[in-house]
């Protein structure tokens, strides 16, 4: 499977990418059902430090990925939560989608 095939070179490069970047990297793991250690490590490292660059869409959608891998991250989804329920109840933010509402 090319995702196994490149856990070296994503884990190296995980911490270049942006948040919409971290989302859309752990979503193909996710969608593909595919658990690699090391990967969802190193995503989960730079997701809790970055976790004011993502929108609430963003989280929304990366707590998804983390449930479809059957990761269970007690901190990380608190964190993700609280997050989220900021960004929500700031009247400067985008209002959650339907989609978003549901892949949580």
């Amino acid at each position: 499977d090319l995702l196994v095939a490149m856990t070296e070179q994503v884990v190296s490069t995980v911490s270049n990418c942006t948040a919409q970047e971290l989302c859309l990297l752990l979503d193909a793991y996710a969608t593909k059902r595919c658990f690699v250690q090391s990967v969802t490590d190193a995503v989960t490292e730079q997701t809790l430090m970055r976790l004011n660059e993502f929108t609430p869409s963003q989280l929304c959608l990366h707590a998804s990925s983390y449930t479809r891998l059957g990761m269970e991250n007690e901190e990380l989804m608190r964190r993700i939560s609280n997050q989220i329920i900021e960004a929500v109840g700031d009247e400067m933010e985008t209002s959650l989608s339907a989609r978003d509402i549901c892949i949580l």
